[in-house]
């Protein structure tokens, strides 16, 4: 650095010139000044772009959080309608909705076995959708070696019948199964004993008592007989009782369960005859086949299938 006044060279960190005297200011603060100024206004340009990226992050984290809920709000929409859509394709594919009478059905037992089926009785009829087996699903025996056997072989005639349809049922698909020829409403046999008050009935009670009689099987048999599908080709059970008084059988009684023959015919076996002696006047056993009608629940669905015999329906969840 020179001197001002005199020109002369002042060296660095003297206060005053060493010829003239001249007090000089030293340059070097300044330098230490503007440094630091300089460092300072980088400093804060620094904390400003610090401050301005915060900013941003945050309102990126902000932006994107609200993305993300509209999103998840948005895919909430898409679920709930995409359920509600199957909810309605699903009532639509409704088995009471589609089945008619004589619709053919595939229902799949328990055991994971198909048995073709036909729709006895659709959605609009008092009983509900029912379907039949169309052929026989099983064979059991009614009546007994002896008289005690054989009345109690009668009075538990339809309760066996029905737990042999029973066995079939899949709880998945079915309220209920019974066998053919029983209450339409029910699969339980709510018939009471019989109550003979006619003198020549008397004699009865002597021996133990019956379960009366009852016409339960004219509904499917009609309704079979409407549709075509009461011959299977063999003879089956109805789950119906019947009784006859013979008085030139020497004044017997004779008690049944009625039974369908390969033509269509309704007929009866007689598995326990009572003569008024009270000596056995007859009776016998025999094995049949029997068909098992299966409710079907409000929710099953159809599978696939245009109810053909050849396309029969598939029905599940």
């Amino acid at each position: 650095m020179t001197c001002k006044k005199c020109g002369n060279e002042i060296k660095k960190g003297e206060e005053y010139c060493g010829f003239c005297g001249l007090r000089v200011k030293n340059n070097e603060p300044i330098k230490i000044k503007f440094t630091y100024v300089v460092c300072t206004i980088i400093i804060l340009f620094i904390l400003v772009i610090l401050v301005i990226m915060l900013l941003n992050n945050k309102k990126y984290e902000n932006n994107k959080k609200a993305t993300k809920t509209i999103d998840i709000e948005q895919q909430e929409e898409i679920t709930n309608t995409t359920n509600t859509q199957q909810e309605e394709t699903k009532l639509e594919n409704t088995a009471k909705e589609i089945l008619k009478e004589g619709d053919f059905v595939n229902y799949i037992d328990k055991n994971g076995k198909n048995i073709l089926c036909r729709v006895l009785y659709d959605n609009t009829s008092q009983y509900g959708l029912q379907i039949i087996s169309s052929g026989s699903v099983d064979s059991i025996s009614l009546g007994g070696t002896t008289t005690e056997g054989r009345i109690s072989s009668y009075n538990n005639a339809i309760d066996e019948l029905n737990m042999g349809a029973q066995e079939y049922m899949n709880t998945s698909l079915s309220n209920k199964a019974r066998s053919v020829g029983g209450n339409p409403t029910s699969s339980k046999d709510n018939v009471g004993y019989r109550k003979f008050s006619e003198e020549r009935f008397e004699w009865v009670s002597e021996i133990g008592n019956f379960k009366d009689v009852d016409e339960n099987y004219q509904k499917d048999v009609e309704q079979m007989n409407k549709l075509g599908i009461t011959s299977t080709g063999g003879t089956y059970w109805l789950a119906s009782r019947v009784a006859y008084y013979y008085e030139n059988r020497n004044n017997s009684l004779s008690f049944g369960i009625r039974k369908i023959w390969s033509d269509g015919t309704v007929s009866e076996t007689m598995i326990c005859s009572i003569g008024k002696n009270l000596l056995e006047a007859g009776g016998t056993i025999e094995s049949l086949s029997i068909r098992a009608v299966f409710d079907i629940k409000s929710d099953v669905v159809i599978m696939e299938g245009n109810g053909t015999e050849e396309l029969p329906y598939i029905i599940g969840k």
